[in-house]
């Protein structure tokens, strides 16, 4: 696998897992009503801010490269 494979598949990883987490971030904020840090926002600025909390996360960051580690070591 060549290098310009390898980030593009990790940008897709990362992408995958930031909306994952942003999309997570959204329901538990708004099941558990702990949005006191947010600003009041309607549905669609919610989503997105919690998307790209999701992406933009060093957390997300080390998941999305453990994830695409094990990815190029199986193939």
């Amino acid at each position: 696998m060549d290098m310009e494979t390898m980030i593009v598949k990790f940008i897709q990883i990362h992408f995958i897992v930031g909306s994952l987490r942003g999309f997570y971030r959204y329901l538990m904020i708004d099941k558990h009503q702990y949005n006191y840090y947010d600003p009041s926002m309607k549905l669609i600025g919610k989503l997105a801010h919690n998307l790209l909390y999701g992406i933009i996360s060093s957390t997300t960051f080390l998941i999305s490269v453990c994830l695409s580690v094990l990815a190029f070591l199986t193939l």
